[in-house]
């Protein structure tokens, strides 16, 4: 029997912890047999998995930057379209340099 241990205030709850090692080594055992049988397929997988990751830092590299110009012109806009919308004028407020067409 394994160790046992108080479970607190209440002395009828008793909780008897038994040996698990044979569970892991064979759970170990197991995950070392899958990997050599589909060996291939994780290869496999993991190389797809750095192909996709190289091509997606390749296409984020060549993605645009915002520079502080072009970032403060979009807040000078928005706050203009903020202050439309403060003074009543809720079509330059809401839509901005892009009104819809009626």
């Amino acid at each position: 029997m394994g160790n046992v241990y108080n479970a607190g205030r209440d002395n009828n709850v008793v909780i008897v912890q038994q040996g698990r090692r044979g569970i892991g080594f064979f759970g170990f055992l197991c995950l070392v047999v899958l990997v050599f049988a589909f060996w291939k397929w994780i290869l496999a997988v993991l190389v797809i998995a750095a192909l996709v990751g190289a091509a997606y830092l390749v296409i984020k590299g060549f993605q645009p930057t915002v520079d502080e110009s072009s970032a403060d012109a979009i807040a000078a806009r928005a706050d203009a379209q903020h202050n439309a919308i403060l003074d009543g004028n809720r079509d330059a407020g809401t839509y901005g340099q892009f009104p819809p067409a009626v």
